[in-house]
């Protein structure tokens, strides 16, 4: 789920912009008027909010349990954000401010009020597809769970995608249902402030994300005078339970920021989580044009591509407030600049700012963008090394679009920061010497983003090292380090070792075998589990064009698996979330890609012939032009074949002739790594015989 931004974000862990007397005035205000207008729509649309009819006991059901008979297993991905205590203070004053129903005194408010909810953009704490997927696998629930809510079964999947990940504010009464006995169960229940739901787009909880139970509006009652079930919580109050009412659906949801207490727009529905990928292609070392190549998967097995982004070279790339975002190298070898891109659906992207220096890393966390880099002194991209630059710089950003340099940080022998991740109140970042064969990760804390401290001891024996934050816990992916080749002044193969650590500061290491001879260039968390992207340390990608990414899932921190491949060396790795249908497969369906093939299976077709904005140009010219794009010599041969947006075409040379395989990528044609594409079977029949049955 996301976490707004925008102009006069807030600076720190409850700290507010200039003006916080009035910003929480206006909030209060705004919530006062919110709810008074929802109350009195009630009772002039002759809605009943009058006095008790349940007779039931109320069950107490505390944020962290999934209560009485529930529905599904556990639709919950990340724990639920705790509230900041400035945002505490400001929920019962809200709450203080609800009126309340005649005949039971319980407070009220509208589902549009303002700060009722809560959110976070560095967590989203409900997996809304595999709710859906669950239900999708048991018929008899599903068919409950439906009957519950008042829809078809059929429309389970597209009710789900209007439903808007959120957190209780305050603890609120509601009419829960479980399932036993091959039927729903129904009961009054009290939610603790904290519990993950899912939202409809009037602001009333649908979904207990823990359980998946469905959740209807309660009996009006007074909570003081009816009985309860349960074990009650530390400062649990029947004065302080409420009740939601719909409010007007207008497209989005008021929610605040856990952490700042800034209320901010969140459009309704919960998208569709999705992991992204940011590889490359070509290299200014060897004159060619950089470019990007951006990929999307659901479940991070299976990719598919989703967009090219010329002249550059992702670094960095996050997901917050709604919007994806990406840093970027950008060197004309007259000056060293650095790109901050934004995109909502990781198909078009928008050139948001232009910053002086090399930008690494981007995070979202506490109302704010945060990246980070080094400025452009130190070693060069295109000459070699120069030297340790010795500072890092950080800039922040409230809208993604106007960012403001907040910090410049000395780290001595070191090139700046590289990676940078937020969780549990504070951002953590790591640095590293690039071409020191000898070298050590530091970790770099912050909680204003402003003033910078070593976190701990920096970890020996180390390089490359890459931040992430997810399940309360911090994991960096870095590589060992060994002496400089001699001859070749290039690393010993390197593996990836995963440091742990619960305080960001006293790290555990440990080597996993299936990263072994792994270079590390990127690591996530998202959806339950950890996701880690690396090259063949064994072949090294100078040129940017050879090399495929790995990657390597774990559901604990500890234990990983190789679960698919990336076509191309990453240069980023993210988890998010898009519009359902906006980019990549559809949620739910992975694609037809097999688990470990590096691009979609095509479908074999009929050979395509003519050329078009979406059909292949199949002619020599066509793949001639690709061949010298990818920085190879040798003429198009005629033997080529075309099929299903794949050509195979023989390149004849002097005194020999290879064969070639390009794939059609957003209306041109780019060459492919024939040996690992004929080794994964992902060829259409009409072209499979041509590409790998020859030299």
């Amino acid at each position: 789920m996301s976490e707004g931004s925008g102009p006069g974000a807030p600076t720190g862990d409850g700290a507010a912009a200039p003006g916080p007397r009035n910003r929480r005035r206006r909030w209060l205000i705004g919530g006062i008027v919110a709810a008074v207008v929802v109350i009195a729509a009630a009772v002039f649309g002759g809605i009943a909010i009058g006095r008790s009819a349940a007779s039931a006991p109320l069950t107490l059901v505390a944020a962290g349990s999934a209560g009485p008979n529930p529905f599904t297993e556990s639709t919950q991905s990340d724990p639920a954000p705790a509230a900041s205590r400035a945002v505490a203070e400001k929920t019962a004053g809200l709450r203080a401010s609800f009126p309340k129903a005649e005949g039971t005194g319980t407070p009220v408010a509208g589902g549009a009020t303002p700060g009722l909810y809560g959110g976070s953009g560095d967590a989203q704490v409900c997996d809304p597809q595999k709710l859906v997927t669950f239900l999708g696998g048991a018929p008899a629930k599903a068919a409950a769970w439906a009957r519950v809510l008042g829809i078809a079964p059929a429309k389970i999947a597209s009710y789900v995608a209007g439903l808007t990940p959120a957190v209780l504010g305050s603890d609120t009464l509601v009419q829960n249902h479980g399932y036993r006995s091959g039927a729903a169960t129904s009961f009054p229940a009290i939610l603790q402030a904290g519990t993950a739901v899912l939202v409809d787009a009037t602001g009333f909880p649908r979904v207990k994300c823990n359980c998946g139970n469905p959740l209807t509006e309660p009996q009006p009652l007074s909570v003081s005078s009816t009985a309860t079930t349960g074990t009650r919580w530390a400062g649990y109050r029947a004065g302080s339970v409420i009740m939601v009412t719909p409010g007007a659906a207008n497209g989005s949801l008021p929610l605040v920021d856990l952490t700042t207490g800034r209320v901010y727009r969140q459009p309704v529905g919960a998208g569709a989580s999705i992991w992204a990928a940011a590889t490359w292609s070509s290299s200014a070392d060897i004159g060619l044009v950089d470019q990007t190549d951006l990929w999307t998967s659901a479940d991070g097995s299976s990719w598919t591509h989703a967009a090219t982004i010329q002249h550059t070279l992702v670094d960095g790339l996050a997901w917050g407030d709604g919007l994806w975002v990406a840093v970027a190298q950008r060197d004309d070898q007259s000056s060293i600049r650095a790109e901050v891109l934004t995109s909502s659906n990781l198909t078009a992207w928008t050139t948001a700012a232009t910053v002086d220096g090399r930008l690494r890393g981007v995070a979202f966390g506490a109302g704010r963008w945060l990246a980070v880099g080094d400025p452009a002194t130190g070693y060069s991209d295109t000459v070699g090394l120069s030297g340790a630059s010795g500072q890092a710089m950080v800039y922040s950003s409230g809208d993604a679009t106007t960012w403001t340099k907040t910090a410049t940080v000395t780290t001595p022998g070191l090139d700046g920061f590289w990676s940078v991740a937020y969780g549990g109140g504070r951002w953590l970042t790591t640095a590293y010497a690039m071409y020191e064969p000898k070298s050590e990760v530091p970790v770099y804390q912050s909680t204003d983003a402003s003033n910078w401290t070593v976190a701990g001891t920096p970890i020996a024996d180390q390089a490359q090292g890459t931040v992430a934050y997810g399940a309360g816990t911090w994991r960096i992916a870095a590589a060992t380090t060994y002496p400089a080749d001699a001859a070749t002044g290039q690393p010993a193969i390197d593996d990836t070792l995963i440091d742990s650590a619960a305080d960001g500061s006293a790290w555990s290491t440990s080597g996993p075998e299936s990263l072994k001879k792994q270079l590390p260039h990127g690591l996530a968390y998202g959806g339950g589990r950890w996701l880690a992207g690396s090259e063949d340390a064994e072949l090294l990608n100078q040129a940017h064009s050879i090399a495929s990414t790995q990657v390597t899932s774990s559901d604990d921190g500890t234990t990983w698996r190789t679960v698919g491949r990336i076509d191309g060396p990453l240069g980023a790795l993210a988890y998010g979330s898009v519009a359902a249908g906006s980019a990549g497969p559809p949620t739910g369906s992975p694609g037809p890609t097999p688990p470990s093939s590096p691009t979609p299976a095509p479908t074999a077709t009929a050979p395509v012939t003519t050329p078009g904005a979406d059909a292949p140009d199949c002619s020599s010219a066509a793949l001639q032009r690709a061949l010298a794009a990818a920085g190879l010599t040798g003429t198009i041969g005629s033997d080529l074949v075309c099929s299903g947006g794949w050509a195979a075409a023989g390149v004849n040379h002097p005194e020999s002739q290879t064969t070639s395989v390009f794939q059609w990528v957003n209306g041109a044609w780019q060459l492919r790594d024939r040996t690992q594409v004929c080794a994964q079977d992902s060829l259409p029949p009409a072209v499979a015989p041509a590409a790998c049955s020859s030299n």
